[in-house]
């Protein structure tokens, strides 16, 4: 008798779910949910001050007012970011079809990886994974060290050992540590470089043919204060008793990566999706409480969005 009285509830609990997950559904339909992704991924780096994040803030004030919000505000705010200017290996000898696109990684804490005036010269080494017994057989002082991003922190054996620079390969898949791993809360003057898989994958076999090569390196990377913006929109409350009450509602629509230029934050733009959808069925659906939308920026960059409505 109870086992059925079980089975009951089940099948009841279960009917209910499926009837909230199709009401979810017709609320936000998975196609309006993967298109707005995708535009917030596809405007290129969304870290606070790159192009992709004024693109995403634009796209923001537009969807406010898509939605008819009311006192639509946009505030304006200075950041400190590491810009990427772009540089490039060269191979010695070789044309432009072996020259690779050199994408700058985080700071160690104030220094970037910019290289001086000229550029730098190595010997360029595949050091795969960078222990120390990848190094056997080489020179490490003054080379070019290309390897594995997903290493841990092993490039500081590289440093340990004198090399002029640090080339990371693209790998298939990776995690969050191993991003944080590839710098440090120190000045370590180390430059430091993430290149393509297709790039590191035409390196690696023109090392592979045993010849030796020599690479010439240039690349910029500059600290600049650029503009990041916190836009607002509202739902004025429905009830008059509680229509000055205020609840806000916020997430942060930047995107953060060890690789500055690379950061299009697919899965960081899953928060400001559904911001924009919660903003949708209150206009649709007043609420009894005035109701503010908060899309932020600098997230990543201490809470510098968040602190700067605070």
């Amino acid at each position: 008798m109870a086992a059925a009285a079980l089975c009951v509830t089940q099948a009841s609990l279960c009917a209910a779910e499926v009837e909230m997950v199709e009401r979810l559904r017709r609320l936000a339909p998975v196609s309006r949910l993967k298109e707005t992704v995708e535009s917030f991924s596809g405007f290129g780096s969304r870290v606070a001050g790159y192009p992709g994040a004024k693109k995403a803030a634009l796209y923001v004030q537009q969807s406010f007012t898509e939605i008819d919000l009311a006192s639509i505000t946009v505030h304006k705010y200075d950041v400190s970011i590491p810009v990427d200017k772009g540089g490039h290996l060269q191979l010695e000898g070789g044309g432009e079809g072996e020259r690779v696109r050199l994408f700058g990684l985080w700071p160690n804490l104030v220094r970037t990886s910019s290289l001086p005036e000229g550029g730098i010269e190595g010997q360029l080494i595949d050091t795969g994974k960078c222990e120390f017994s990848d190094l056997d057989g080489f020179d490490p002082v003054g080379a070019i060290a290309l390897m594995d991003f997903n290493s841990g922190d092993n490039w500081l054996n590289c440093a340990y050992l004198g090399v002029a620079a640090v080339i990371f390969v693209e790998p298939d898949s990776t995690v969050y540590l191993e991003g944080e791993r590839k710098f440090l809360t120190m000045p370590l003057d180390l430059p430091r470089f993430w290149v393509s898989k297709a790039d590191g994958e035409f390196l690696r076999v023109r090392l592979a043919t045993g010849d030796s090569l020599r690479a010439h390196l240039e690349y910029r990377m500059d600290w600049e204060r650029r503009p990041a913006w916190n836009i607002m929109g509202a739902i004025p409350g429905y009830d008059p008793l509680l229509k000055n009450d205020t609840i806000v509602l916020e997430s942060y629509y930047d995107a953060m990566s060890v690789v500055p230029e690379l950061a299009p934050g697919a899965e960081q733009a899953s928060g400001i999706t559904a911001l924009l959808e919660l903003a949708r069925y209150f206009r649709e659906n007043p609420p009894d409480r005035t109701v503010v939308f908060l899309a932020t920026s600098a997230h990543h960059l201490g809470l510098r969005g968040v602190d700067d409505f605070i």
